[in-house]
């Protein structure tokens, strides 16, 4: 956060020391390809941390941009945060909710790509956070 440019000048010291001290974790995406739509009638799926899915969401991207598929075709990404999420594990949870064939599947990881806050360090800022 405190890396774009001018950011920092906009928040309040308390702000900028709430963000120097967030420590970020890896995330990984995988988009699957399918023949059909696996769901068909939703956005994406929030996955509760009640449930003890490694997966956070499940996204529909052929209901939201069916221009982006082959008609009738699927694509959907399922997302996680953590040191121990693997692609592996996101199909085993994505498998656990829906029957799916992969046509084929594209990984995305990034080391730093989810900020890990600590619920006191959320309380101390005034800053708005929105995820």
């Amino acid at each position: 956060m405190l890396g774009i440019a001018g950011m920092a000048e906009l928040l309040s010291e308390q702000d900028r020391e709430f963000f120097r001290n967030c420590r970020y974790q890896q995330v990984v995406t995988l988009v699957i390809g399918t023949e059909h739509p696996v769901d068909g009638k939703c956005y994406g799926v929030s996955i509760p941390r009640v449930e003890n899915f490694k997966a956070a969401t499940i996204s529909f991207l052929e209901y939201m941009d069916p221009a982006r598929v082959p008609r009738g075709c699927g694509l959907l990404a399922i997302t996680a945060g953590g040191q121990d999420v693997s692609a592996e594990r996101l199909m085993e949870d994505l498998e656990r909710l829906y029957r799916v064939e992969p046509r084929w599947t594209k990984i995305y990881e990034w080391r730093s790509g989810m900020p890990k806050f600590h619920e006191y360090a959320v309380r101390a800022s005034s800053f708005a956070v929105i995820t």
